[in-house]
């Protein structure tokens, strides 16, 4: 979490990248993404040197380095809106959360509000990403109870079927024994003995 002591050597770096955060954003949304602005944008981006560089500042300093050169790869690779998007929310969610600083995203045209992460902000995305998890899990039990009901919805319905037949109209088997166990595969080759006990136990 940042601290008062932090505020000088972040700001810098963090408000260019958030104003570089910004344009790209508002490009992104515009429906016909200016991969050529968007490089420009970047490479005109630089740090607001009003005070000297300490070592407390090089981690921001490199995270707002490494976002350029991000948007700049993804603007000569003419990469979707999707993945500039993906690229700015890394930087809001990953980069500057965990150097302590939040983006709060408003509406257009207005910037992004800039502000160090407080015990709220915290506990809310905590909050969030237990919701999600739970959410998650939740959603994968309901896939397993429907994928078990549908198994046995099939077996039911195999069961119906006279083992004898169960096989003389399938696809997979051109000849069954007498007791409609396939003994030859569909394009001619004699079952084997494995695959044979296999049948008999379905």
């Amino acid at each position: 979490m940042v601290r008062p002591r932090y505020s000088r050597p972040a700001k810098p770096y963090v408000y260019p990248a958030s104003e570089l955060r910004d344009k790209v954003r508002t490009l992104a949304c515009s429906g016909s993404v200016n991969h050529a602005a968007i490089a420009k944008l970047a490479d005109g981006s630089t740090i607001v040197a009003s005070i000297p560089a300490v070592e407390s500042s090089q981690l921001y300093d490199q995270v707002f380095q490494q976002f350029r050169t991000d948007v700049k790869a993804l603007a000569a690779h003419q990469t979707s809106a999707k993945d500039l998007l993906v690229l700015c929310d890394q930087l809001r969610d990953v980069h500057l959360w965990n150097l302590g600083i939040y983006l709060e995203d408003r509406n257009s045209p207005q910037p992004a509000l800039v502000r160090p992460l407080d015990k709220l902000l915290v506990e809310a995305r905590a909050e969030r990403e237990s919701a999600g998890t739970a959410k998650a899990k939740a959603k994968l039990e309901q896939e397993a109870r429907e994928a078990e009901m549908k198994m046995k919805k099939e077996l039911r319905e195999r069961a119906k079927i006279d083992p004898r037949l169960m096989f003389r109209t399938s696809n997979g088997y051109s000849e069954c024994d007498e007791s409609g166990v396939p003994t030859v595969d569909a394009v001619g080759n004699v079952v084997s003995k494995n695959r044979r006990k296999k049948l008999i136990k379905e």
